[in-house]
């Protein structure tokens, strides 16, 4: 008798997709690839809602708190990492007021990296 575990078929997952060419980029810190990842994601769930803008540009909506509690750290961090992420160009956020939570609109990548840098980002 084996003493192996049954494997789990792979097909039972949900799984995170995540750009390679910000995987790679050496200017942004782990932590805001991951948030980033986090953002990408949640478009999924903001596309099947239709959570789209005046020219059906797709937000999301992803509080300090939701940052706080997904990646497990402080709300200063959180701001840093928005921050981070901002300064590169991968999301640009509009202020709803009134207590609502920002909109946030997650760049296309293509967009934000020039040809010279997707081709070096992606050959490594």
């Amino acid at each position: 008798m084996s003493n192996y575990k049954r494997n789990v078929k792979i097909g039972e997952f949900d799984f995170l997709q995540f750009p390679r060419v910000v995987w790679n980029d050496k200017n942004l810190s782990s932590m805001a690839k991951l948030l980033y990842m986090a953002f990408f994601d949640r478009m999924k769930v903001s596309y099947k809602n239709g959570w789209f803008d005046e020219d059906l540009n797709v937000y999301i909506y992803y509080t300090l708190e939701d940052i706080c509690e997904s990646l497990q750290i402080g709300e200063k961090k959180a701001q840093s990492l928005k921050k981070e992420l901002r300064d590169k160009g991968l999301i640009t956020e509009v202020r709803q007021g009134l207590n609502r939570p920002n909109k946030i609109f997650v760049q296309r990548f293509e967009d934000v990296y020039s040809n010279q840098e997707l081709i070096g980002l992606l050959s490594e």
